[in-house]
């Protein structure tokens, strides 16, 4: 399902999820010093959305960033 667009998954490296056709593998840490609270998103591929899920969508991977950097000046 993967393959063909159909989802999303976290899984663990050695299922090789880079090598496969159309997937796209993202890096993540998971613990006391890294990513926390997981946030996903889901959506049928094609489906009408709303505008304000839409508008919500667009704007989260500035607020992911902009977390980062709040939260490493606090690391120090």
């Amino acid at each position: 399902m993967l393959e063909s667009g159909q989802g999303w998954a976290f899984l663990p490296k050695h299922f090789a999820a880079a090598s496969w056709r159309d997937v796209k593998a993202i890096d993540v840490e998971v613990g006391n010093l890294a990513l926390s609270q997981m946030i996903v998103m889901l959506w049928k591929p094609g489906m009408t959305i709303d505008f304000a899920v839409s508008e919500a969508i667009k704007i989260i991977p500035d607020v992911w960033a902009e977390s980062a950097v709040t939260l490493a000046g606090h690391a120090g």
